[in-house]
């Protein structure tokens, strides 16, 4: 008995063999390999199209980031320099007409944003 286990696999093992190399040499149908080939390329395609996609987004998310700093930084400034706040308040309106131009592509930001009020003077009041 011992010696008919190590002779049915090696029986099995030759059989494995014969069965593969047969399948490898059996060539796919035309049709069949038509459809894997234009199935891998649609995914490969639909992949690029949802990175590409995805990194306009990030693109355009970190173009907004930059107006909005930019905004925010003219802003403390028109605080801090009383001779140089109506510059600084528009280059800080400039920057948030590009933050609305770019949301009209599609692309929503929220924003945390301090509020400035108004002074009488025409100045502006810190937060």
């Amino acid at each position: 008995m011992k010696n008919l286990i190590p002779a049915v696999l090696v029986g099995l093992l030759a059989l494995a063999i014969h069965q593969r190399a047969d399948s490898r040499t059996q060539a796919p149908s035309k049709a069949t390999a038509a459809e894997e080939v234009a199935a891998v390329t649609y995914e490969h395609l639909a992949t690029a199209i949802i990175e590409i996609e995805a990194t306009e987004d990030n693109l355009v998310k970190s173009i907004l980031i930059g107006y909005h700093q930019a905004a925010q930084r003219h802003l403390r400034r028109a605080v801090d320099d009383a001779a140089q706040r109506q510059t600084h308040l528009e280059a800080a309106a400039t920057e948030i007409t590009n933050i609305a131009n770019g949301r009209g592509k599609g692309t929503s930001l929220k924003f945390t944003t301090t509020q400035h009020t108004a002074k009488n003077d025409g100045g502006v009041a810190s937060p």
